[in-house]
């Protein structure tokens, strides 16, 4: 539209200057004394009331900080959700790390007899192959019918914050 010259000739068509486009507000007297007081208008009580009233329901309709807000109320539940993943992770590799003790000891006591040679080397052997949490599991050897047997046993105290909750793990393997 206005690579065609149709501009200039609304433009000659609204006012007689072609270079001069004119714009008017519309705006009504009470927006206009709302938005632009009079600087010499005297303030009287209710006016201030009224202020006070316009702010007060002017913050009430704010929705500023309402984010930190909602987020105040989310973050513990987030929070502790978190914490709980941590635990129950860390539980996790403690019987991960629980049942490879045991199955490499098992397996050492069968096939490496010069390392695993009796009872308590073979625990040796397991407790030092044992990574998980910085706990004591009690590992015991016997030799059953299905070959070298060994077993662990531990107590898992996961606290979480608010509750400590204490989950016993045990494994066992056997070796032929």
């Amino acid at each position: 539209m206005h690579g065609c010259g149709y501009a200039e000739l609304a433009s000659l068509r609204l006012y007689s200057g072609t270079n001069d486009i004119y714009l008017y507000p519309n705006i009504s007297r009470p927006q206009y004394q709302r938005h632009f007081p009079e600087p010499n208008q005297q303030r009287i009580a209710h006016e201030i009331g009224l202020n006070v009233r316009n702010r007060l329901k002017s913050l009430r309709l704010d929705q500023q900080g309402t984010t930190a807000v909602e987020f105040a109320i989310i973050a513990p539940v987030l929070i502790a959700l978190i914490v709980g993943i941590l635990a129950l992770c860390v539980g996790l590799f403690l019987i991960g790390s629980l049942h490879y003790a045991v199955e490499e000891s098992a397996r050492c006591a069968s096939i490496k007899t010069t390392i695993c040679s009796d009872s308590t080397t073979t625990i040796a052997y397991a407790q030092s192959h044992y990574f998980g949490p910085n706990l004591s599991p009690t590992f015991t050897y016997a030799a059953a019918a299905c070959g070298s047997s060994v077993s662990a046993s531990v107590s898992y105290s996961m606290n979480v914050g608010y509750r400590t909750f204490t989950i016993p793990i045990s494994a066992t393997a056997c070796f032929p």
